[in-house]
């Protein structure tokens, strides 16, 4: 079975196709549309919730690393957009608890440090 959409879709919308109903990007046409495709391995469950605590344990840590994963898997070629991954990680970590989001930017750190060009024009 076959999606065609916008290629305007909202990020939020795609998201949710993605997680939430199991839907596999197949192909992107820049301006064009997106067609996505039903994934058969898929599972229609809720992502499960992270519980807040003193101190992330391994479950958790792998959980908030799955994440981060999703987020740079999303891009075709990550390292070529930097900065969106770097806000997309940011824009994840603003919705955790102080532990969890330090380990999201320790992620974002270790794997897209922020680039020479970019910290001088922030410290301007």
């Amino acid at each position: 079975m076959k999606l065609k959409t916008k290629y305007s879709l909202p990020l939020y919308l795609e998201s949710k196709l993605v997680n939430k109903y199991g839907w596999v990007v197949e192909r992107r046409e820049y301006n064009q549309h997106i067609i996505f495709i039903r994934s058969r391995s898929a599972k229609r469950k809720p992502n499960p919730t992270i519980k807040f605590g003193p101190a992330l344990d391994e479950a958790q840590q792998k959980k908030l690393t799955e994440r981060c994963d999703n987020i740079v898997n999303f891009f075709p070629d990550p390292y070529a957009t930097t900065m969106a991954v770097r806000q997309r990680l940011h824009n994840l970590a603003q919705a955790l608890e102080s532990v969890q989001q330090q380990f999201v930017l320790d992620y974002m750190e270790e794997n897209f440090p922020e680039q020479d060009e970019y910290k001088k024009v922030r410290e301007k």
